[in-house]
Formats: structure tokens, sequence, C-alpha cells
């Protein structure tokens, strides 16, 4: 029977590091009973595969990622997927404003890349440019009104500018979509850390325990959001309820979020009673 590479069956909902280019190659039988691989826009494109594309990318070697990207696009059909790579890289160096060109591209030709319209969007908040950031985020929606990755990332952005109104729009329509995946429900209640609105931590560690199936592990988000408002005790009381539950324990999650809770010596002792199960 023929065998395919993992290629995403909705170009809509393709995530470009879930199959980096699996969405360009197939695997086909080839003579003798053994495997050829084969590009769907001919011999000449196999220089879109991960091999020349994606190991310079992951190996921080984006000017040699370039190179290849931009001389695939003389060849390559799909082309969405190295305008999207291009951004990527001149993002990773640094230059947000060439990479929103090519985002930009991504979405002409593929508007439902929910990942291109938060990378988009992503880079005119580093260039502080908010207006074009919450435009693009707007534009995004109206074409994946039900996209869950768009409403979670969307939320993140606004949150990196202040935009409280914008994440609790995001977070009463994911609501309505009762998704049990707890770590959906945990990026929300960072959006909100984010702001220092530990209320609607709270709100949202309330709402995820009746849809998530397991709502554990957002017990150290809400510690520390208990911790930066004041209540302190409730946030040992948390850790330490935590702890008799979760099978580990990541004292650097509490130190990314709250450095100085690691200062704290009840937090110490409460870090020091995990033994083995720290991490």
């Amino acid at each position: 029977p023929e065998r395919k590479s993992r290629i995403p069956k909705h170009r809509k909902a393709m995530h470009p590091h879930h199959s980096e280019a699996g969405s360009v190659l197939e695997v086909r039988p080839g003579n003798g009973g053994g495997q050829e691989r084969k590009h769907r826009c001919g011999d000449h494109c196999r220089r879109m595969c991960s091999l020349h594309i994606f190991r310079p990318y992951q190996a921080y070697r984006y000017h040699d990622a370039i190179s290849t990207l931009n001389e695939s696009l003389n060849y390559c059909r799909e082309k969405e997927l190295a305008f999207y790579f291009l951004g990527k890289n001149y993002t990773k160096m640094g230059n947000c404003e060439l990479a929103a060109i090519y985002y930009k591209k991504t979405i002409y030709l593929v508007p439902h890349n929910v990942y291109a319209w938060l990378a988009l969007a992503d880079s005119y908040s580093e260039l502080n440019d908010y207006n074009s950031a919450e435009e693009y985020l707007e534009r995004g929606m109206d074409a994946n009104p039900e996209s869950l990755e768009l409403m979670i990332g969307a939320a993140k952005i606004y949150a990196k500018f202040g935009k409280e109104e914008m994440v609790d729009d995001c977070f009463q329509r994911f609501v309505e979509l009762q998704i049990d995946d707890v770590y959906c429900w945990i990026d929300f209640a960072m959006a909100y850390l984010q702001m220092d609105d530990y209320e609607k931590v709270e709100e949202v560690m309330d709402t995820a325990m009746q849809y998530a199936e397991d709502t554990n592990e957002m017990m150290p988000y809400v510690a520390v959001s208990r911790y930066k408002s004041g209540k302190r005790q409730e946030a040992y009381d948390m850790l330490r309820m935590y702890m008799g539950i979760g099978e580990h324990f990541s004292a650097k999650l509490i130190e990314n979020m709250c450095p100085e809770m690691m200062e704290d010596n009840v937090i110490q002792e409460i870090i020091d009673s995990c033994g083995d199960k720290i991490k």
C-alpha cells in the first residue's frame, strides 16, 4: 500500500512546526520494493526537504536557511511554506519588519494559516506598532472565527500591550467552546497573570473546573497569582496541595513567573520537601 509522510489533512489547520516539510513531500513505493522520495512539484524541489531548510533553521544558521528558501521560490509551487519560514528566520534574526512582509505573503496565499496571522501580529507588537498588531489579529479572527489557536495566541499578544478588554473577549469566545484541555486554560491564566489581574486568574481556574478533565496542573499558576496579590498563606497551601497530588513539580516554572517567590524561605521549604518530585 502507498505510504505517505504525515501531511496535514486540512491546510487551514496546518502548523508548520508539527510536520515541517511534510506538507510538500510524499513517500511512494520505488522500484524493487524499495522506497523513494518524490516531491509533488518534481524532483528539483527536493531541496525543500527538512535536511536542507529546517536543519539550518533549527541550528540557528538563519542565513543558510534564508538562502535555500529563496532559491526554492524559483521552482516550488507551495510557496506559502517557504514564505512562512522566511518570516520565521527573519523573526529569529530580529528583523521584524521584513518578517512581517513574508507573513503577509503567506496569508495572501493561505488565509487560514492562523500561525501566520499570529506571527504577523506579534511582529508588529515587537515593533511597538500595537494598532497594526490589533488590526491583523482582528482580521485573522474574522477569517478564522473558530480557531482555538488564534483565540489563545491573540489573548497572549493582547496581554503584552495591556488590552485587557480584548483578552476578555477572546476568553469568552474560548469558554463557549467548552474545551477540556487544561493547558489551553493555563494559557489564559498566564495572559491574565501578565497583566497582574489576579481575580481573572481565579475566574479562569473556577471556569476550567467545569470543563477540563484535570485542573491540577493549573494549581502552580493560581499559587503564583495568590502570592503576587498578597495572599501568601493561600499560595503556600495551594503549592503544598499540588505537591501532594502532582507527580512532579517544576521550580523553574515558579522562578520564571515570579522570581521573588524563590527567595521566600517558606517556598524553599516546600520545594525541598518535594524530594525526587522536583525537576
